[in-house]
């Protein structure tokens, strides 16, 4: 049985669909696993149920920014569901649309405030930009990572305790039995 676990969810606008075709190629050439609505959704398939779905399974967003998806209700609520479910998210910015544009828009309330985004310089050539997005993944796994081991000393601490007093138990065992 496949997987619905996938790497990449992209979100965008409908006018951008030979920009994203390319882009998800680029994606899956490098090894990335992309979602993408239009390879996914059949016609019986409730559109919303599926989608949410995917983001849930998915464990990055990318939101294209375009000026074409600046007002698409669908881009708001996937990108907002994703908030939700505390998805990392690298945006993606074309058409010289800047980040700071989606902060004063506040098209998705304060969903890009504290996140880096990437901007597509080349709509044609995007091997930079399937790079960048890479290297935010890795470094992303990487201070989970480094959290995971923040949470986990605690743990070992105690395990550590706990190894202690059974080793102490032991001798006091080995002692009384060794007195008789």
């Amino acid at each position: 049985m496949q997987s619905d676990n996938t790497d990449i969810f992209l979100s965008y606008h409908k006018r951008d669909n030979e920009f994203v075709q390319k882009f998800k190629k680029s994606l899956e050439d490098s090894g990335v696993s992309v979602w993408l609505d239009s390879s996914h959704i059949r016609v019986a398939d409730k559109l919303k149920d599926k989608i949410y779905r995917a983001i849930d399974h998915a464990s990055y967003v990318i939101p294209v920014i375009s000026t074409k998806s600046l007002n698409s209700d669908w881009l708001e609520r996937e990108v907002n569901y994703a908030k939700e479910l505390n998805k990392t998210m690298i945006p993606l910015r074309l058409d010289g649309i800047e980040h700071g544009v989606l902060q004063r828009l506040n098209m998705f309330g304060d969903v890009f405030e504290d996140i880096v985004s990437v901007e597509v310089e080349d709509r044609n050539n995007f091997s930079d930009t399937v790079y960048k997005i890479i290297v935010k993944i890795l470094e992303d796994t990487k201070f989970k990572i480094e959290e995971l081991m923040l949470d986990i000393q605690p743990i070992r601490k105690k395990q550590n305790d706990r190894n202690k007093e059974i080793d102490e138990y032991r001798k006091k065992l080995d002692d009384i039995i060794n007195e008789k």
